[in-house]
């Protein structure tokens, strides 16, 4: 808490998200509901999928489906650089990796720096989107996790996969 907030006997809540890329629009993800930030590891692809989940990764002995944010955006899926990061987080009650360009920083945004969601987003884009953020003379989307999961923390497990229904 800072001292001026101290002094004028108020507290002001603070919303802490990591920024990501997706393409050239900046998104935030709740502090809160991310396990870890590492880079890309190899997947294996699950045919009964939705398009925008691109594998499962075995990632610290658990299976995590990978949500490429840029095909469930319906934007062009491109190759990995250095900055693309998976960001796994808590979404549905399971771990999901999200397939993001790049990671920023953390942003701390402050309650007058709220926006309303533009009216112009389809009801599909909306769903994906909890909060819309001012911050640095640009907008930030801040994701809801569970709409973005979607179905990917619905997928059978890979030791399950391909078994025959018993």
């Amino acid at each position: 808490m800072k001292r001026d907030s101290l002094l004028r006997g108020g507290y002001e809540e603070e919303r802490k998200l990591i920024g990501c890329m997706v393409g050239e629009v900046l998104y935030g993800i709740d502090i809160m509901r991310i396990r870890e930030i590492v880079n890309p590891a190899p997947v294996i692809e699950v045919p009964a999928a939705p398009p925008y989940v691109v594998g499962m990764a075995d990632h610290r002995e658990a299976v995590v489906p990978i949500v490429d944010l840029r095909l469930r955006f319906g934007l062009p899926q491109t190759t990995a650089t250095r900055r693309t990061k998976w960001i796994i987080v808590e979404a549905l009650g399971k771990d999901v990796g999200l397939l993001v360009d790049g990671v920023t920083d953390v942003l701390r945004l402050r309650t007058q720096q709220r926006r309303e969601v533009p009216p112009l987003l389809s009801d599909r884009q909306a769903l994906w989107i909890r909060d819309v953020w001012g911050a640095d003379h640009q907008l930030v989307f801040e994701l809801d996790l569970d709409a973005v999961a979607g179905r990917a923390s619905e997928i059978p497990a890979l030791d399950s996969v391909g078994e025959p229904n018993q």
